[in-house]
């Protein structure tokens, strides 16, 4: 189970993600493999920082406190990076021609608003001059007006809490709003460049714009901030990913504006708000509130105690990166009663944790029993299935499966993107989406008459399937028997009793003749029995 870990929950945080679902027809099995998963997570990657164990989760890097007004640009879903620039605009795939494309674009934008580049003129970090670029182009009034909303809805206690220090921050931030800006330096160009790329909120702000045209304007940019300030940067702030993105002594925000190139996590949203868009016909806002809520996925909770039974004694695991989805109440401490040594649980709810793994980001790993098998979907980012035992009926497995096996799953549109996604960045209309793009010309060049390619059947849109074997088990032959029957169970669908039917097709029929089993089924469908001439 370790190499699961090792290669599904690789942690390239914005990639399109391995996720595995897991099934077992054992209560005790899913919080264990998530216990076991998330735990050799941090094991690996934070046995160097000599924190002790209850302390982690309390190690925080971008909560609003002290003088941190890097993290203010840094997500920001800035209406103007996002409006004048669009990497997309390059029609390539070349890093090289992409930012020479935003650099041009962002000098178009600064002569508009008569900013000139002079190495003679003073360095100003960028949160600064984002604050007067956005004053420029006379957005400023209604975005301060959003951002205090955010600081307004934090809950301050007589402790010191998360971005308690946000409301100042906010102060401050408006006052450098109102100084002039007429110059900036060529290092100064380069940053706001790279923010244009690679920041967290211009990421999540151009995402939302593609597919609604107010993620950036004055009805709709709290939704956009909400989602980028209280969702992914969250999300973010965990130590895990402070520990894995950095490089050496690199600050943790530099790594962001790193990590965020290398995922494409563009990209990735752009893929994800434009399926959730199909499957839940969400759209405008709720797109945004979608996002933020898949985000916001709390740390659930495994208890252990001693074999003696003494549960006084018992200790605690985080379940993160691989989470257990059973009947049993799934809990979580939240993070700031975990910052006080409280302890208090709550629960969450399985609707809370479907939608955070039909998310491209964590839980990375979902363990369940027979409660995930029937009539939920996990398909949108998860084609890889694995058996930790086998049920015992084909009626089961066909569940197990059916769960990845669903309309537009990621298998699919790995194979329609990887048919059409090339062509679609040159054909793709400016300021839209790429998979809406892609989209449209799946429709067009690869469906056919049944209405079932492409997006239920297509060709190299298979999920991977796994069956734990190992020596002198019975999985071997369980997995053989299943299939057979499951085999038999296809062909009895529609029939008014098909256990008797399976019963009888077992003992009187040879199952390997392919010719006799075809004989036996009995064709139901108007689409084949058209092509039939029938």
């Amino acid at each position: 189970i370790i190499l699961i870990c090792s290669t599904t929950c690789h942690l390239y945080i914005f990639t399109p993600p391995k996720k595995v679902l897991i099934f077992s027809r054992f209560r005790a099995v899913p919080q264990a493999i998530a216990a076991a998963l998330s735990f050799d997570l941090e094991t690996k990657y934070l046995a160097q920082e000599n924190i002790p164990y209850e302390q982690i989760s309390s190690r925080r890097s971008l909560s609003a406190t002290e003088d941190r007004y890097p993290l203010l640009g840094l997500f920001h879903p800035s209406p103007f990076l996002i409006r004048e620039t669009d990497p997309l605009a390059a029609r390539g795939v070349s890093f090289s021609a992409i930012r020479r494309k935003v650099e041009q674009q962002l000098k178009g934008a600064l002569r508009e608003l008569e900013v000139t580049i002079d190495d003679k003129a003073q360095e100003q970090p960028v949160w600064r001059l984002l604050a007067r670029l956005e004053d420029l182009s006379g957005d400023w009034e209604w975005i301060k007006k959003d951002w205090r909303r955010i600081a307004a809805n934090i809950q301050v206690t007589d402790d010191e809490t998360r971005d308690s220090r946000l409301a100042q921050l906010l102060i401050e931030w408006d006052n450098e709003a109102q100084k002039p800006l007429e110059r900036i330096t060529t290092k100064n160009f380069n940053a706001l460049v790279q923010y244009a790329i690679g920041s967290p909120g211009v990421a999540v702000g151009r995402a939302l714009y593609r597919h609604w045209d107010h993620a950036i304007s004055e009805c709709g940019f709290f939704h956009t901030l909400d989602a980028a300030w209280n969702g992914l940067r969250t999300y973010l702030d965990e130590r895990l990913f402070y520990s894995l993105l950095r490089k050496g002594n690199e600050h943790y925000p530099d790594a962001l504006l790193r990590a965020v190139v290398d995922g494409n996590l563009e990209a990735v949203l752009d893929e994800h708000l434009w399926i959730i868009s199909q499957l839940r016909s969400a759209s405008k806002a709720e797109l945004a509130i979608e996002l933020k809520e898949g985000l916001s996925i709390k740390s659930s909770t495994f208890f252990l105690h001693s074999l003696d039974g003494n549960r006084d004694e018992r200790f605690s695991l985080r379940c993160h990166a691989a989470m257990p989805f059973t009947q049993s109440q799934v809990r979580y401490v939240s993070e700031e009663e975990k910052g006080k040594g409280k302890g208090k649980e709550k629960p969450i709810r399985t609707d809370e944790l479907r939608r955070a793994f039909n998310t491209p980001f964590w839980p990375y790993v979902l363990a369940t029993t027979s409660v995930g098998q029937e009539g939920l979907d996990f398909h949108t980012w998860c084609d890889t299935l694995v058996h930790w035992d086998l049920c015992r009926n084909p009626v089961d497995l066909e569940q197990r499966e059916g769960r990845l096996q669903r309309f537009g799953g990621l298998a699919i549109r790995r194979s329609i993107a990887g048919e059409l996604g090339a062509e679609a960045i040159v054909a793709r209309e400016d300021g839209k989406s790429l998979w809406a793009c892609i989209a449209q010309m799946a429709d067009e060049r690869m469906s056919d008459e049944s209405g079932l390619a492409p997006w239920w059947v297509c060709k190299g849109g298979s999920i991977r399937r796994y069956v734990f074997d190992v020596p002198t088990s019975e999985q071997q032959y369980w997995l053989q028997w299943v299939k057979e029957q499951r085999l038999l169970y296809r062909l009895a669908l529609g029939q008014p009793n098909q256990e008797d039917l399976v019963e009888v097709l077992s003992r009187q029929m040879d199952i390997e003749d392919e010719e006799m089993l075809r004989q036996a089924a009995i064709n139901l469908s108007p689409w084949f029995r058209k092509l039939e001439g029938l």
